[in-house]
């Protein structure tokens, strides 16, 4: 009897350490494998909604399998996120043309400017990562997936300040140890995708 038990406990706990291990080193192949699929630097974004992909796929079935959902998925979300690097793209623009000239105005027409300029540059990164997970778990219009976003990045206040503390904390690790660069996209995106999905999965 002891003994049997003894064998359930260590089955379980071989099966928790096999699920555990299986997960980093899903985590640092996925991290890998956006990170050669961002070279091109015009597929960031496609790149970056495959990796939410893998992670929606791991999180509604259960699915471990990395490369060819993540193919699938750069396929499938390459219109919609090229559409939003296309706004990305917009708004540096229009910062840089505006930072370039901002010299020549006064001290308080450039404290003005630049807050504008932040607060747009921080609202649209918190768009971009809920209009990420949406595009990668329904099936949504662009103009849908631009209005959800935005209003859920306000009205989400808990999930979005904790967007940007794990952004902080994983920017600070990575500059102290920057041997965590091995992980540290895979996991942070993975951090902010279960957070954003959750949130999301909540209200819609």
């Amino acid at each position: 009897m002891v003994l049997g038990k003894v064998r359930i406990f260590m089955k379980v706990q071989y099966v928790k350490f096999f699920s555990i291990t299986e997960r980093i080193s899903n985590l640092f192949f996925l991290n890998l494998l956006w990170i050669i699929a961002c070279l091109p630097i015009f597929t960031i974004f496609p790149s970056t909604a495959a990796m939410f992909g893998v992670f929606r796929e791991w999180v509604t079935k259960k699915e471990t399998r990395i490369f060819r959902i993540f193919f699938q998925k750069f396929k499938e979300n390459f219109k919609q996120s090229m559409v939003l690097e296309l706004a990305w793209l917009f708004y540096l623009g229009i910062a840089f043309a505006n930072l370039s000239i901002l010299d020549n105005f006064n001290s308080v027409f450039r404290t003005v400017i630049l807050s504008i300029l932040i607060s747009i540059g921080i609202l649209l990164f918190l768009m971009s990562i809920y209009m990420v997970t949406l595009m990668v778990h329904y099936n949504l219009s662009i103009p849908t997936l631009w209005k959800n976003s935005f209003l859920l990045s306000l009205t989400c206040l808990p999930s979005t300040f904790l967007v940007i503390l794990i952004i902080c904390v994983m920017a600070a690790i990575t500059y102290f140890l920057p041997i965590v660069l091995i992980f540290v996209f895979s996991v942070t995106a993975y951090l902010l995708f279960l957070l954003c999905f959750r949130a999301i999965i909540g209200i819609i």
